[in-house]
């Protein structure tokens, strides 16, 4: 039911008809509350809403309907997905244009173009991490009709900057406040138009935040200064020991509540049988190659910057939970869902509710209806249902990006790296220039101008990101060899004189392709819980647990992406512990290991045939992941805990797979574990039971 709701229409001259209309701007009229149907056609229930407003959008179909219902959440009315799609990029934008704005710049490594100099280092470190890099890969992976869809959402948005510009909209409160201040004469000039790619840029933003890992770093950087620990200090040797057992190699959390009843497929007839790890590669000891330990200091600081500029805070514990009950718990043939993302409170906030129907005209065969949240900027669901399923997720902490230690060879001439060492060769480094524009906004300090800035690759496409040497002072004149690293000047150079020039590279999934817009899409157009599934195989790199609930009354339970199998890493044969220079969870040896190349289909999918013998390409079968679907507990729930028990007898190193880890401490997943065990065995799988569940304030670390 809805209450007090809204109703806005947005049309064209050609309203009255499918036919495709011109561009040119239409003036926008006012429709009082005794208006007639919106489409000229035959009365419907939202034509007793009272209209507030009429706007015209070019490349509409026909006449689109939006109705704000309480909370002011926009319920869009369409003939087809590409009207659908132009209507809900005016309207996201019309709310909030200046958060989409920032989204779509950050991961692009273009928000110098609206801040000058104040974003440059912020810009540099972005699109050294990539994030251009992989908005490139995307948006030529678009399908055609992917890429329609992604030119209306862009389209609709650019119809709102044209109306803001027009005065016939408000402009974003933030953009006229930050006018003066950025020396625009006009606020309206700083609304620039999106296309595809930027559309695109969102989702990588967002893929960033739920699974770029910096943790290597951190570790070998612990390590790299460990022997400056206790100094001076009683019982330095026992401290050590201490240090090591009870913290360095904890793995282990306080409770061992699982996801998935192990490896494979679980369901009402039990969980596939654990798959045998591959025979592991003989170990081959090895020191590693050297890291300079400022090479690891510099680093460490770029990329706490980058961490937060995300949804994950530093030093600040995250997590969601989410559970569903299937028709076997209810005992009424229905299925429940309940998800609680525990997001930081922003303003704005970080998600935005709308939904969509263009099966209410009945013009675009079943038609398409969605209902849920998503990152303004996405047109896409992110947690919702689409009528048939429903699903919520929860972060995850798969391993999808390895760090590597590398000694760069300089070129003789200039002094700027040359080349990588690679057992016992020089390998080439790829230079790739890339302007950056920056604003003139005398205010903050910046001079107009383009800036030219090289990124190095290896051959193999891993990003190098930190190099020894000297950092090149604020303002002072730049030597030839100067290279930016991350936002920072480095004349490279041998400092700790061990006759290396040491760097670290790194590798991320998404480095392979994929699109993540091609995985919500699919989730909005499944049909049950394993379509669901099944569309998660577009999910490379991505870190998210979903799960999802269908009208059938089953559910489903997966974090499954594309995460590399790391097979060619050399381990113990007794202890199953990679040699040292091997370990993902630390700096791998660039001069020996080089990146992984998982072999995509034609989908955007993992090639698992090509895979299994792709050189550095295996991935982890889709298959063998480990997932739950309507198991026979009668739920499944997620809640950033131990997915299948991989860590919870603190050695994850004899398990079929790596593939991240160790999970959170599993409190809150135990407790949500207790109580659908109770209310499923005392028959109160109900809507205000999952309600009450939601609001369980228990504390399990205070009763033990």
């Amino acid at each position: 039911m809805l209450r007090a709701p809204r109703l806005v229409a947005l049309s064209i001259a050609c309203a009255l008809t499918l036919a495709a209309c011109g561009d040119d701007p239409q003036p926008v009229t006012d429709a009082g509350p005794d208006a007639g149907p919106t489409d000229g056609g035959t009365p419907t229930i939202l034509d007793g809403v009272p209209e507030t407003g009429r706007f015209q959008i070019p490349g509409l179909s026909g006449a689109a309907t939006v109705v704000r219902t309480e909370m002011d959440v926009p319920h869009i009315y369409a003939r087809d997905r590409l009207d659908g799609m132009r209507v809900l990029g005016f309207v996201m934008a019309r709310d909030r244009f200046f958060q989409m704005d920032l989204t779509r710049r950050l991961s692009q490594g273009r928000l110098s173009e609206l801040l000058g100099d104040a974003a440059l280092r912020s810009d540099v470190e972005q699109r050294m991490n990539g994030g251009a890099f992989i908005t490139d890969l995307q948006t030529a992976a678009l399908t055609p009709e992917e890429g329609l869809e992604a030119d209306a959402f862009a389209e609709g948005i650019n119809a709102y900057i044209q109306a803001a510009a027009d005065g016939l909209v408000p402009l974003p409160s933030e953009i006229v406040t930050a006018a003066p201040l950025l020396g625009a004469r006009r606020a309206s000039s700083l609304l620039r138009p999106w296309n595809r790619r930027d559309v695109i840029a969102c989702g990588v933003t967002v893929l960033y935040g739920t699974s770029f890992e910096t943790g290597d770093v951190g570790r070998a950087r612990a390590h790299a200064h460990i022997d400056d620990l206790f100094a001076g200090m009683p019982d330095r040797d026992l401290r050590f020991a201490g240090l090591r057992q009870e913290i360095m190699e904890r793995y282990a959390p306080p409770n061992g509540t699982t996801s998935a009843g192990g490896w494979g497929l679980e369901t009402a007839m039990g969980t596939a049988a654990p798959l045998p790890r591959p025979g592991a590669s003989p170990g081959a000891p090895g020191a590693g190659a050297h890291t300079e330990v400022h090479v690891l200091d510099r680093l460490a600081v770029h990329l706490e910057r980058i961490l937060a500029r995300t949804p994950r805070t530093p030093g600040e514990g995250y997590g969601s939970n989410a559970w569903a009950v299937s028709a076997a718990g209810t005992g009424d043939g229905h299925s429940l869902l309940a998800g609680d993302g525990h997001l930081q409170l922003s303003v704005p906030a970080l998600f935005w509710q709308f939904g969509l129907d263009t099966a209410f005209f009945g013009l675009d065969g079943e038609g398409t209806t969605l209902l849920g949240a998503t990152i303004p900027g996405l047109p896409t669901i992110g947690v919702g249902t689409n009528g048939h399923v429903a699903w919520s997720q929860t972060a995850y902490f798969a391993d999808v990006t390895d760090w590597f230690a590398e000694e760069v060879l300089l070129d003789a001439t200039t002094g700027r790296p040359r080349a990588t060492r690679f057992r016992g060769a020089d390998v080439e480094l790829v230079g790739i220039d890339e302007a950056y524009v920056v604003a003139n906004v005398p205010a903050l300090m910046s001079v107009g101008r383009t800036e030219t800035i090289t990124r190095f690759t290896t051959r193999d496409g891993r990003f190098l990101v930190s190099i020894e040497g000297m950092p090149v002072a604020e303002g002072a004149t730049r030597p030839e060899a100067a290279v930016n690293m991350m936002g920072e000047w480095i004349v490279p150079a041998d400092v700790d004189g061990d006759g290396v020039v040491s760097a670290v590279s790194f590798d991320y999934e998404p480095f392979d392709g994929g699109s993540l817009l091609r995985a919500f899409r699919n989730f909005g157009l499944a049909d049950n819980v394993e379509d669901y599934r099944q569309a998660m195989r577009n999910f490379i790199g991505y870190g998210g647990s979903m799960v999802a609930s269908d009208d059938h009354g089953d559910v489903l339970y997966s974090a499954y992406h594309a995460v590399p199998c790391r097979d060619w890493l050399p381990r113990d044969p007794d202890t199953q512990r990679w040699v040292e220079g091997a370990d993902p969870r630390r700096l791998l040896d660039g001069t020996q290991h080089g990146g992984w190349q998982i072999p995509l289909d034609a989908q955007g999918r993992v090639d698992e045939a090509a895979a299994a013998t792709a050189p550095n390409g295996c991935a982890v079968p889709f298959d063998a992941w480990p997932q739950s679907l309507s198991p026979a507990r009668g739920f499944v729930m997620e809640a950033n805990n131990d997915p299948a028990g991989i860590w919870t007898d603190n050695d994850g190193y004899r398990e079929p797979h790596y593939i991240g880890g160790p999970w959170l401490e599993g409190y809150r997943a135990a407790r949500i574990d207790a109580r659908l065990r109770e209310a499923i065995a005392g028959d109160r799988a109900t809507l205000e039971e999952m309600q009450a569940i939601q609001g369980d304030h228990h504390s399990n670390l205070g009763t033990e």
